[in-house]
């Protein structure tokens, strides 16, 4: 059977940001490898029906590790003979491209989720990312980028000519079936307040994501600190787990400050982030770098008003004074004057909520964006087949097969 192999480096970056996109694969009755480190949530990959290899994987920079996955993924490559390999985040890109153009593997696409470096980045280490990059994509056939200017930033860094670029018009998208605030029960509402300790009459300021530094966590704590100051009764609701892998981590038990920690409930990991996003009446995200914010998305689903920093990605989702209220970076006091805004104005709230899930119900559907990559796999191996490489000879049976596979359904 053809396969298709998708390589991360943690499994989170395949459970959560393309699980629509691993589906559609196996719908099409294509065999799926999945490849990160150790799994979090192996259960998932039994429930597509993908096979998982386990590699020592890592965010940091281990030459004699990298040098070992290299060669792993070369030989995993030439044993199993994948009709496409594609993969996401930095070190899984650079190591699994390398692998698979040596291998010769005859469609290798890159996704960008957004690139790591941003106007405030030091000058060295915003040039090795670039270059970084610039290899990753040479080594491929296409570059799969989930913001416009991202895409801009590609073509005049010269890490990518235009022809090699796509666009994932609202990223990976968001399962809208699931982020629907109808479909969330008045008693399945007052259940999570109860869990949380939150009373029925205080209003709710959400955010959801990794618990790091680069999400602008101190920026929100020391903006909570105003709003409690105007609202005493608001709490705020922060979901999501430490990311202790990062050295930019975020630890609650010792970073918070003391003047909030009465008024913040933190869940760690949920799966159940549909009824959380139900009992928000604002969300905030305060990131300094984005790529195109799956929790933004979410909460635009789910019709909450948000207030996000001046980036790439949040520009790509809320439109000021429409869908929300952007505010610049690192300004706890512009991020706190907009929560009170919206906390106390609830036209406001309810007109930008609703334009927001207006605007998710247009463009953020998850499956509309597994069947455009879907689409370039079947064009590049088209094109590969006129082509001929070891894997595929033109004209051959096992070269329409090949196609029909990915085309057909």
């Amino acid at each position: 059977m053809d396969k298709i192999m998708q390589v991360a480096t943690v499994d989170g970056t395949l459970t959560r940001q393309i699980p629509a996109l691993l589906r559609r694969i196996r719908e099409k009755g294509l065999a799926l490898t999945c490849i990160s480190a150790r799994p979090t949530n192996p259960s998932f990959f039994d429930e597509i029906g993908a096979d998982h290899v386990s590699l020592h994987l890592t965010r940091r920079i281990t030459p004699m590790i990298d040098l070992s996955v290299l060669l792993k993924l070369y030989f995993l490559f030439r044993r199993e003979r994948p009709i496409v390999v594609h993969t996401h985040t930095p070190k899984a890109n650079l190591l699994g491209q390398l692998a698979a153009y040596l291998a010769r593997v005859p469609v290798r696409i890159v996704t960008i989720h957004g690139f790591y470096f941003t106007p405030d980045t030091p000058y060295l280490r915003r040039v090795l990312l670039i270059w970084m990059e610039r290899w990753t994509v040479r080594w491929s056939q296409l570059l799969f980028l989930v913001n416009e200017e991202d895409c801009a930033s590609a073509i005049r860094l010269r890490i990518c000519t235009p022809e090699k670029v796509r666009l994932l018009t609202g990223g990976n998208g968001i399962d809208l079936s699931r982020y629907n605030r109808r479909a969330t029960s008045a008693d399945q509402k007052r259940l999570v307040r109860n869990e949380l300790s939150i009373p029925d009459t205080a209003k709710v300021v959400g955010f959801v994501g990794r618990l790091v530094r680069t999400k602008g966590l101190s920026d929100l704590f020391t903006a909570a600190q105003m709003v409690r100051t105007r609202i005493p009764s608001v709490v705020f609701l922060i979901v999501g787990p430490v990311d202790a892998e990062r050295s930019d981590a975020f630890d609650p038990a010792s970073e918070l400050p003391r003047s909030v920690a009465g008024i913040c409930r933190f869940t760690g990991f949920r799966e159940d982030t549909p009824a959380l996003y139900a009992i928000m009446d604002v969300f905030v995200l305060p990131s300094y770098r984005e790529g195109m914010p799956m929790s933004l998305m979410e909460a635009a689903a789910m019709a909450i008003p948000s207030v996000v920093t001046d980036i790439r990605g949040c520009r790509a989702i809320v439109e000021h004074e429409q869908s929300g209220l952007v505010v610049p970076v690192h300004s706890p006091q512009k991020i706190a004057t907009a929560v009170i805004r919206l906390l106390e104005d609830q036209e406001l709230a309810r007109r930008l909520g609703e334009n927001a899930e207006a605007t998710a119900q247009a463009r953020f559907d998850a499956q509309t964006s597994a069947e455009s990559v879907v689409a370039e796999y079947t064009r590049l191996l088209s094109e590969s087949i006129r082509r001929p490489t070891p894997h595929v000879s033109a004209g051959t049976p096992q070269a329409d097969a090949k196609l029909g596979a990915i085309g057909g359904q």
